[in-house]
């Protein structure tokens, strides 16, 4: 990269080489479950399977998360933008048990409360999802494909200009 000193061009690289990582899959995490708002256990696996896309985007997220919140307006004009590309928007909580009643709340502010897309982590604090992702800070933005081929772990938060272009750039690679 140095003969592109000036910088233009480095971008393009640092894109193009994500897309020649060597992939994880997240069958690993066939056994994490998910809670809907009605506390219906739902597998992770089923939800990635159902999400009819050819890149998935998990958001994980907690009520009492600040950054989180202000991330909110971002993405949700990020997923307005690309509704009609073969994306689908996961979000998945992880506040604890004793605070479903405040991430109701939060989705209820977000006027995301009842849609689809929307699941709260059972266990968080002993999930494999910890371990698996070193999910150690929120918000945290993770795409795959559909296949469960993890892409990027610690994706662009959603205010960086960089997120829809690469989300963009990363359903046009993986078209069917």
């Amino acid at each position: 990269m140095n003969q592109y000193a000036d910088g233009r061009y480095t971008y393009m690289l640092s894109e193009e080489d994500v897309l020649h990582r060597q992939q994880r899959n997240i069958q690993p995490l066939a056994a994490v479950n998910l809670l809907d708002f009605s506390r219906h256990t739902i597998p992770l696996q089923k939800v990635l399977a159902s999400a009819d896309a050819n890149i998935i985007v998990l958001d994980f997220w907690a009520s009492w998360c600040v950054p989180c919140a202000a991330d909110y307006p971002f993405l949700k004009k990020a997923e307005d933008a690309l509704k009609n590309k073969s994306i689908r928007f996961i979000s998945i909580s992880i506040d604890v048990e004793e605070d479903t009643g405040k991430w109701v709340n939060r989705t209820r502010q977000q006027n995301t409360f009842g849609k689809p897309g929307q699941y709260r982590l059972e266990n968080p604090k002993q999930s494999p999802v910890n371990g698996f992702f070193k999910l150690q800070s929120i918000p945290r933005y993770i795409v795959l494909d559909k296949t469960g081929n993890i892409l990027e772990e610690d994706f662009d938060r959603p205010k960086e200009a960089a997120f829809q272009r690469k989300l963009e750039m990363y359903v046009s690679r993986y078209q069917q």
